[in-house]
């Protein structure tokens, strides 16, 4: 495994630790809801969990393949700024 592989799966692992903890802080709480920094921190650290072991996928299945590696991360960030685009959208609908 190579070190950029190793480096994206420990942010993926610190940002999902992050998620984690902010999941038993809204359990534990009595009034049964986050207040708005921790519900932007959970979010955000849900998301970039998932973009972290992405892109962990992405640097080891295309370690020889330099061209296919540039397209998936083109990819996974036209992907990201979709998302990013859509969900101020999805916000004001619900």
């Amino acid at each position: 495994m190579q070190k950029s592989t190793k480096t994206a799966l420990g942010i993926a692992a610190g940002a999902y630790a992050v998620n984690r903890y902010q999941n038993y802080k809204l359990r534990t709480s009595e009034k049964g809801y986050l207040e708005q920094p921790d519900q932007n921190l959970k979010m955000s650290s849900g998301g970039l969990a998932i973009l972290a072991l992405a892109s962990a996928g992405i640097l080891e299945y295309t370690k020889d393949k330099p061209k296919a590696r540039k397209i998936a991360f083109v990819g996974l960030a036209a992907g990201t700024v979709g998302f990013l685009i859509i969900l101020p959208a999805l916000r004001k609908i619900s």
